[in-house]
C-alpha cells in the first residue's frame, strides 16, 4: 500500500513508526500536542494534532490517509472517542485500519475490555479493511514502578503469586507493522502475549539480574493498592478499572500463552529478561550506584 500512514503516537505507536520508517513508508504521527523530535524530522515524519475535544483536528489528520494505526488513550470516554475516530476515518476514505485493542475484549468483560470491544465493533462495521490486535498486559507497565524501585528496591502489587504472559509493546508494534504494510491480514484478529507466564516474584528476579541490584516484589491487599492510587490522584473510574484488572490477573486469567505472534512474525516474542536488560537504566539510580561503588 502506498500513500500516507497515520499512526497514533505513544508507547506502541512510536515503535510502529520506527518499523514503518524502515520500510520507507510515508508517515503522519497523530499527537495531542506537537513537540520537537529530531529523529522524526530527519525521517520526514509529519506531526499532526489529534485532539478529540477539537473534532476539526481529526478531519485534518485523516486528510489523504490510506492506512491508520488506531489506538485509544486510556480516558473515561475511550469507547466514544475510539468510535468517533473510526467514523472520521471512514468519511475520509481510509482504506485500512489496524486497531490495537485488548486481550479479552468482549461485551460482558471488565470495564476497559468492554470499552475496547465497543471500538472493535465499530471497526468491524465500518466497511474498511481491518486487522485487530488483542495484546495482553504490557511489560512496559513495569516502568511505572521505576521510581519506587530506584528509591526502595521494591515494587508493590495486589496480585499475589499469580502469573501472566506479559508482552513487550515492541512486539505488538511488530505485528502492527506487518498488518499495515503487507497483505494477508484482512479480517484477522491476533491475540498477542509473551512466550511464558511469569509471576511478580519472577519479575523481581529478572530485574535484579538485569540491573545488578536487589529488587523485591511486595504483595499488598486490593484495598492498599486502591488507597495508594487514590493518594496519587488517580481518578476513581481509573482506580476501579485497574482494580478489576488486578483481580482477573490475581485469579490467573492472564497466564495462557497465545501463539499468534509467532505465527505472524516467524519468531519468538521478546522475553521479560530481554525487556529488563533493554530498559535497565530506567530502574537503576546510577548516581547512587557510583557512590556505593
Amino acid at each position: 500500500m502506498s500513500g500516507t500512514y497515520l499512526v497514533t503516537a505513544g508507547n506502541i505507536g512510536n515503535s510502529v513508526i520506527e518499523g514503518l520508517i524502515a520500510r520507507g513508508k510515508k508517515i503522519r504521527a497523530a499527537v495531542l500536542k506537537k513537540k520537537p523530535n529530531a529523529i522524526w524530522d530527519v525521517a520526514g515524519i509529519e506531526q499532526v494534532e489529534f485532539d478529540y475535544a477539537r473534532p476539526e483536528t481529526l478531519k485534518r489528520a485523516f486528510d489523504g490517509v490510506e492506512a491508520y494505526f488506531c489506538l485509544s488513550p486510556l480516558i473515561q470516554n475511550l469507547a466514544e472517542t475510539g468510535i468517533q475516530a473510526v467514523e472520521v476515518a471512514k468519511q475520509a476514505g481510509v482504506r485500512r485500519i489496524v486497531r490495537s485493542s485488548a486481550l479479552g475484549a468482549a461485551g460482558d468483560a471488565v470495564t476497559f475490555a468492554r470499552w475496547h470491544r465497543a471500538v472493535e465493533k465499530a471497526v468491524e462495521a465500518s466497511g474498511i479493511s481491518y486487522t485487530i490486535l488483542q495484546p495482553i498486559a504490557f511489560m512496559q507497565n513495569y516502568l511505572l514502578f521505576a521510581e519506587t524501585i530506584k528509591r526502595e528496591g521494591r515494587f508493590y502489587a495486589p496480585v499475589g503469586y499469580a502469573k501472566a504472559c506479559y508482552v513487550d509493546t515492541r512486539d505488538i508494534a511488530d505485528v502492527a507493522v506487518l498488518a499495515l504494510a503487507e497483505t494477508g491480514h484482512t479480517g484477522k484478529k491476533y491475540r498477542i502475549t509473551g512466550g511464558e507466564a511469569i509471576s511478580n516474584f519472577d519479575v523481581a528476579e529478572l530485574l535484579s539480574r538485569a540491573a545488578g541490584i536487589t529488587v523485591q516484589y511486595v504483595p499488598v491487599s486490593d484495598e492498599a493498592a486502591r488507597q495508594a492510587m487514590e493518594a496519587m490522584g488517580v481518578p476513581g473510574w481509573m482506580v476501579d478499572g485497574f482494580s478489576e484488572l488486578n483481580h482477573i490477573l490475581a485469579k490467573g486469567w492472564m497466564a495462557g500463552v497465545e501463539t499468534d505472534f509467532e505465527s505472524v512474525t516467524g519468531r519468538k516474542p521478546r522475553t521479560f529478561g530481554q525487556f529488563a536488560r533493554d530498559f535497565r537504566s530506567a530502574f537503576v539510580n546510577e548516581s547512587a550506584a557510583k557512590r556505593s561503588a
